[in-house]
């Protein structure tokens, strides 16, 4: 089961996620820091949230980023991975992946 503070506060966060999308309407933290299995799983559902708000430059894909800036950095969730982009001279540049 989870324990860390920090990692609880994710679970919370992804509660919410649960809850806006009507999957799970009673969903607490508690309840995701039950179903995890794992610190990882816990991450991997924090990603997922994130892009699903489209808070703290993540999104699903390229094309939902909205008026992209000059250095602007982004992640980009898709099943398992995250890709990072810049945005240079007007056009999108792959910094980076990971998978999660």
């Amino acid at each position: 089961m989870i324990t860390s503070p920090y990692l609880l506060e994710l679970c919370e966060y992804i509660a919410r996620h649960m809850r806006a999308k009507e999957v799970w309407p009673n969903c607490t933290g508690a309840d995701i820091a039950k179903a995890a299995d794992n610190e990882d799983q816990v991450i991997s559902w924090y990603y997922d949230a994130l892009v699903y708000f489209k808070e703290d430059r993540w999104y699903a894909s390229l094309d939902d980023v909205e008026d992209p800036q000059e250095n602007m950095t982004v992640n980009i969730r898709t099943k398992g991975r995250v890709d990072i982009y810049w945005f240079l001279n007007g056009e999108w540049k792959h910094a980076g992946s990971m998978d999660y």
